[in-house]
């Protein structure tokens, strides 16, 4: 409440509170709050003057600071510590580093656009004070909106009495904000409630209230939603770091895809208008998103914020040719742990590639790993590894309607870090477990992979996996553990599409009739070491372009 200055993180599936001596915690109605009477006063806070580049545009997140130690994702134009008083604003506790994961996941590396992190909370830790975050406001105010382009202000904590009309010194920082021109994303919290007021977002225009989806474009059970809900965004991050991924969820980071997407509106503004778009001009775009919603508790629909559909809302609104390039937009396109691929851009590519670095060294055979990413015009790219003498790679290349383009001999060194693994028996002579508990063997030794068993897919063309039940198909690591097995054709059907059909007639050729790309071709079963492509393993790359599709919406996932 806003006597003991209460507020709470918005609590993700990963980041629990962490209090220090000096807090205090309550639980009302489902919700965490943490208290303090610890205070930074405005007066006390010293600031070196920042050195812009430019007329910069920046979004400030206030949030938990910035995690060092993990890979940068989007530039830090500076940071700041408000809670102690200096320029460090690093932190061990991920939440602020994932909520700067999620503005990347819109803006991707090829923007204008950086970040200012200032830290609220104590180290290591969650706990912050309602007043330090009141600090952080008055520091955007007095030293940031004047020497850059501040075009979103992010907060995924929540924030007790926003939601009344006890707002406090908040209304003032939000209507200054509001006559600078910047939005202000904050969260609609994580505790699955239904509200019919937000005060913040009903009175200043340019609060932004967010709501979470789930992966799948539908409400998140966790996220709270109601009257208050401005808009709804994915709540989902993938965090990596050291050859993994961390799956986030949280309206924490709901908000900042948003403000991302605020980014990008004003990155186009600049460039169409050589100027920024007003708050009302922002709210135009988002508003004429057609992408809906449907409130879980309210019926109501609202819009679901997208990049794409942002990108066309402002082409519509201001009737200019938006050209989406999927090589400088979304930029990620990354496994999530659960079978399927995030799609951030639209188009695709596919390799093949072997790396020996990603093999457990208990599995015999051959593996080749894969990963998708980006492909500007639509088009596909399928990258395989010959297995005889200098380490090679062969990159094929097929536009949108799978017609062959070009061959290209890769290094290396040109190659992008495996994402996914997916395993091939290229050989037949894959043995692990044998016989009807193969499938179960080949669980428990991928499990000691780098990726999990859950992130591995086994195609399988080989006859040793023929005796544990398979006929050459699409098998995963979880419905292997009973020894069971899925057949390609029950995943994928019967009917290939003609962009398909041109793209593996072509690898069918190759494989038959080029015996350079291999040194032991055998085209009497259309095998070759590097890719197994016989009557057992054929359909399972048809499989894999089958989930390839261009027209695919930005922001949603592609099941595999």
């Amino acid at each position: 409440d806003a006597a003991s200055g209460a507020i709470t993180l918005a609590q993700s599936l990963d980041f629990e509170s962490a209090p220090t001596h000096d807090l205090t915690i309550r639980v009302s109605d489902g919700t965490t709050y943490v208290e303090t009477s610890f205070s930074v006063d405005v007066e006390e806070v010293i600031v070196a003057e920042p050195t812009p580049v430019g007329n910069q545009n920046v979004i400030v997140i206030i949030d938990t600071g910035n995690f060092e130690d993990s890979p940068e994702y989007i530039q830090l134009a500076e940071q700041y510590d408000i809670r102690d008083d200096d320029p460090d604003a690093y932190s061990s506790y991920g939440h602020g580093k994932a909520v700067e994961k999620s503005v990347y996941d819109i803006v991707g590396d090829d923007t204008d656009t950086q970040i200012i992190h200032l830290k609220i909370a104590a180290d290591n830790t969650s706990a912050a004070n309602v007043y330090v975050i009141e600090d952080a406001f008055q520091y955007v105010l007095d030293n940031l909106v004047d020497a850059y382009d501040v075009v979103a202000v992010n907060l995924s904590y929540e924030i007790g009495f926003v939601s009344n009309d006890s707002i406090g010194p908040f209304g003032n920082y939000f209507q200054q904000l509001e006559n600078n021109g910047t939005m202000v994303s904050i969260i609609a919290g994580n505790t699955g409630q239904h509200g019919t007021s937000w005060y913040a977002n009903s009175n200043f225009d340019n609060v932004l209230t967010i709501s979470a989806t789930d992966v799948d474009g539908q409400h998140a059970n966790y996220s709270n939603e109601g009257d208050f809900t401005d808009y709804y965004a994915v709540g989902t991050t993938y965090w990596h770091d050291n050859g993994s991924y961390d799956e986030i969820m949280g309206t924490s980071f709901a908000a900042p895809r948003v403000a991302g997407m605020v980014a990008q509106i004003q990155e186009m503004a600049e460039e169409m208008f050589s100027r920024l778009l007003s708050v009302d001009e922002v709210l135009d775009v988002l508003d004429a998103v057609t992408d809906t919603i449907t409130g879980y508790f309210t019926g109501v629909e609202k819009n679901m914020l997208t990049y794409d559909g942002v990108m066309k809302a402002f082409s519509n609104v201001f009737d200019v040719a938006v050209e989406i390039d999927s090589t400088a937009d979304l930029k990620l396109i990354y496994y999530n742990g659960e079978y399927s691929i995030e799609n951030n851009s639209g188009s695709f590519s596919l390799d093949l590639v072997k790396d020996a670095a990603t093999l457990n060294e208990n599995m015999t055979g051959d593996w080749d790993p894969f990963q998708i990413e980006a492909n500007a015009d639509g088009g596909y790219t399928l990258v395989l590894r010959q297995e005889f003498g200098d380490t090679e790679y062969i990159q094929w290349d097929f536009n949108a309607s799978g017609e062959f383009i070009s061959e290209t001999i890769l290094t290396d060194a040109a190659l992008p870090d495996l994402e996914l693994i997916v395993g091939y028996d290229l050989n037949d002579d894959l043995t692990i477990g044998g016989g009807a508990d193969a499938g179960a063997a080949m669980a428990a030794s991928s499990d000691e992979m780098l990726y999990e068993g859950e992130d591995i897919i086994f195609l399988d063309g080989g006859e040793d996996f023929a005796t544990a039940g398979s006929v050459g198909g699409y098998q995963e690591a979880e419905s292997k553990e009973d020894g069971s097995v899925i057949e390609i054709d029950d995943i994928i059907g019967d009917t290939l599409s003609a962009e398909e059909e041109a793209i593996f007639s072509f690898i069918e050729d190759k494989t038959n009739n080029e015996t350079d790309i291999a040194a032991d071709t055998d085209t009497s079963n259309e095998s070759l070491t590097g890719f197994e492509i016989n009557a057992g393993i054929a359909e399972a790359p048809s499989f894999i372009f089958d989930i390839l599709d261009t027209s695919t919406s930005v922001g949603t996932d592609i099941p595999i």
